[in-house]
């Protein structure tokens, strides 16, 4: 309930005002009543009441006094002035004091009801904004650490434009940068967790998260300043403001290792560029940015500081892939796999010996690679998908790799994939060309046989023919002839109504000295002996 000090040199008064209305019903509880101007105050000063209803004129101190004193010492007591005299000079007086009313004697009831209903509605009404205020400063020192990283956030991307005001804000936040010293924004992402903070619920992720910040914010503590702060889901910001320049490596290695060894997480870090205002910031931010597009070469887990890179975008020399595309495609359907490999390691040669490389791009050379090969597959009626996989579903594929060597690892198998399909094709159809030749050579070795002729037959070239039969058999179409009929010849031989010259002619040979030589080159006898 409200408390309620009635001040009055008249008992009758005071007595009267006490019984004239019924005050719980307006929740005021009368607490005490006074009869001088001391009293009053010192009633005041003890009990602290919400509401005073003072006379004007008593004696040791007037209504007027009291209510100065009590507005000196900061009371939040509201004063009603009750005066008998309409005296002008108290009304103004009162009304300086900022009192809640000022009623004249005899007192009308419905006039002091209108006061009192009039004070205790502003009382609760600042009793309930003062609740309000009470929750709405909790919330916002609830909501500090967010709040810090909106700020953070708002630095690094130029959202402030005055040094002074982002002090004063730093002060605020308990930050503590100093603009004398050099500013370094880096930049980290998560790669990989594992373990058992594993991401497996929304929860989990959320205390994933809260462990790399407290984690890394009690590692830069230890230092002269660093601060991280996350800005989604992945990503955090470390603003370092810091002497040291040349030890922020190695304090990003110790973040890594901390990381790694206390919940299992691998992250990669870039460092941005020096700065000597925290108005640029943004500019660190960028440079650190672009360091870490460099992850996809030097792998996960590692720190990449800009100033180890240069680039030299304007001397790329980009790989010029209609040249060596007809190298390629030869080679794959001649299922050579060390034609393709040349090739391919030519373009990943290129691609090393460049000082940066977007990544962008070396992914886009070998998406192009792929539709290079599905057109020129196309044009002799076979289909890479049925092969490997959709072109589609290829570079989807090459897109979501994280790293060169798993790109590289990739193209090499899946090139290899399509040569060896070639490969054994054509394996097939050189074993199918040499057993052709085969039955052509048993069927006709009597005859005046020659690869010219057995070319005619199989419908290919002599080079060719000649070419896959020492590639399938280890020897010459001529010398397979020469073997034959020299079997051949072993078996006539045995039969000794068969002069040496009639078999001779008998396997092939016109002349029967020729057939001599030779017989006894490959058995190591003449003929005549062999029998």
């Amino acid at each position: 309930m409200l408390k309620m000090i009635i001040a009055d040199d008249e008992i009758l008064v005071r007595e009267g005002l006490k019984n004239i209305l019924p005050w719980e019903a307006y929740n005021i509880e009368v607490v005490g009543v006074a009869k001088n101007g001391i009293e009053t105050l010192t009633l005041c000063e003890e009990l602290k009441p919400d509401i005073l209803f003072t006379d004007i004129r008593m004696p040791h101190l007037t209504g007027i006094e009291v209510a100065q004193k009590l507005k000196m010492q900061n009371y939040k007591t509201r004063i009603i002035i009750v005066s008998g005299i309409e005296d002008f000079s108290y009304a103004q007086q009162a009304i300086e004091l900022n009192t809640e009313g000022y009623i004249l004697k005899p007192i009308k009831k419905n006039k002091l009801i209108e006061i009192v209903e009039k004070v205790v509605s502003s009382i609760n009404d600042e009793k309930e904004h003062a609740v309000k205020f009470k929750q709405l400063k909790k919330q916002l020192y609830d909501n500090i650490p967010a709040i810090k990283d909106r700020f953070l956030c708002n630095i690094i991307f130029r959202k402030y434009s005055d040094e002074k005001i982002i002090y004063d804000k730093c002060k605020f936040l308990n930050i503590p940068f100093v603009g004398s010293k050099p500013f370094v924004a880096c930049k980290m992402v998560i790669d990989e967790i594992t373990g058992s903070f594993s991401k497996n619920s929304e929860e989990n992720y959320e205390l994933i998260l809260m462990s790399i910040l407290n984690i890394c914010n009690e590692l830069l503590a230890s230092y002269d300043y660093g601060i991280c702060f996350n800005i989604n889901e992945n990503e955090f910001i470390i603003i370092f403001n810091y002497d040291k320049i040349e030890n922020i490596s190695d304090i990003c290695e110790e973040l890594l290792t901390a990381l790694n060894k206390y919940i299992e997480i691998k992250v990669s870090i870039g460092i941005g560029e020096k700065v000597d205002s925290i108005l640029l910031l943004y500019s660190s931010y960028k440079s650190a940015e672009t360091s870490l597009e460099y992850k996809f070469y030097s792998g996960i887990n590692t720190v990449i500081n800009s100033k180890d890179l240069t680039y030299k975008a304007d001397t790329l020399e980009y790989v010029k892939l209609h040249i060596i595309e007809e190298k390629l495609l030869n080679g794959i359907k001649l299922g050579n796999l060390t034609t393709v490999n040349d090739v391919l390691c030519q373009i990943f040669n290129h691609i090393e010996s460049s000082s940066f490389t977007p990544e962008e791009y070396t992914k886009s050379i070998f998406t192009e690679l792929i539709f290079i090969t599905t057109r020129s597959l196309y044009e002799i009626q076979e289909n890479l998908s049925d092969i490997v996989e959709e072109p589609i579903k290829l570079c989807n594929d090459i897109y979501k790799l994280n790293t060169y060597d798993d790109l590289k690892n990739y193209i090499l198998d899946l090139f290899d994939k399509i040569t060896a399909y070639f490969n054994n094709k054509l394996n097939q159809k050189n074993r199918y060309v040499v057993n052709e030749i085969n039955d052509i050579i048993k069927n006709q070795y009597t005859k005046n046989i020659t690869v010219k002729l057995i070319s005619e037959q199989v419908g290919l070239t002599p080079n060719y023919i000649s070419q896959i039969f020492k590639k399938e058999t280890g020897i010459t179409i001529t010398k397979k002839i020469t073997e034959i009929r020299i079997e051949a010849a072993k078996e006539l031989l045995k039969d000794s109504n068969f002069k040496v010259f009639e078999v001779a002619e008998m396997v092939g040979f016109d002349n029967p000295y020729y057939f001599s030589t030779v017989f006894k080159k490959i058995t190591g006898i003449h003929p005549s002996k062999f029998r």
